[in-house]
């Protein structure tokens, strides 16, 4: 008699961001849905055990930007404003096992997002006049 034995996975490997920590920047010019960056990661487990997804688990204030749960795309999610905010720390999570919550095995990095300024602030007077004496036989 031939006895095949399959050999089940279980959930016993942690995913790994393998492109994290990272520094980034994009311009506070970028349109909505402008890429920023791909997260990575891998999981050495198989079948539904290495299905990973992405997210954003803190620093996303305003919901500046967002990740695509499956392709780890990070995109600008709003307009940005570098005087309002110049940095972002995003704390980027990779979790398996999307369909048990119970046994995901999870991994979490930074993502730092520099927002570079452009000129779209035009100068302001801070009074709104101005007053100087000069003598008449000054030099140049």
């Amino acid at each position: 008699v031939v006895v095949g034995i399959q050999v089940l996975d279980i959930n016993d490997n942690d995913p790994i961001l393998l492109n994290l920590p990272y520094n980034t920047s994009v311009s506070e010019g970028a349109p909505v849905h402008t890429s920023i960056t791909r997260v990575r990661a891998q999981d050495s487990d198989s079948d539904r055990n290495a299905l990973l997804t992405y997210s954003i688990t803190a620093g996303n204030t305003d919901g500046s930007f967002y990740i695509n749960e499956t392709s780890g795309v990070v995109q600008v999610n709003r307009p940005l404003d570098r005087e309002r905010v110049a940095e972002y720390s995003l704390t980027i999570t990779v979790k398996d096992n999307p369909d048990n919550p119970r046994i995901a095995r999870r991994d979490s990095e930074l993502l730092v997002v520099a927002v570079l300024d452009v000129n779209d602030n035009r100068p302001i007077f801070t009074q709104s006049s101005y007053r100087g004496e000069i003598s008449e036989n000054s030099p140049t």
